[in-house]
């Protein structure tokens, strides 16, 4: 639990330092050890689907909502399993830390 609130403060504390750079808005995808995300997680996606379906909608004719759906739902599946594949990762150290062994 203490590891949590940590990983969240690290995260608030680098999105505020993120802040600093242009006037605030610098938008970054900041991760947590945990795969806690920025606020900014849901604007960074959204912009990556619209960009997706604007090149996809050269090619083909469909709906630009339906478009962008698609590729919202990509975007945010794909970093979300990256991030919590590189927090499992993380669980073999976080245990061996954690455990105490007799013969130490």
């Amino acid at each position: 639990r203490r590891g949590a609130r940590l990983a969240a403060w690290l995260a608030r504390t680098s999105e505020s330092e993120l802040n600093t750079y242009n006037s605030g808005k610098a938008l970054g995808l900041v991760a947590g050890a945990y795969a806690e995300l920025s606020s900014v997680f849901h604007v960074i996606t959204d912009l990556i689907a619209s960009q997706l379906a604007d090149e996809h909608l050269q090619f083909f004719d469909i709906d630009f909502g339906t478009c962008k759906s698609i590729f919202l739902q990509q975007a945010r599946r794909g970093l979300g399993l990256a991030l919590h594949c590189g927090s499992a990762k993380l669980m073999p150290d976080r245990c061996r830390d954690l455990v105490q062994h007799p013969n130490q």
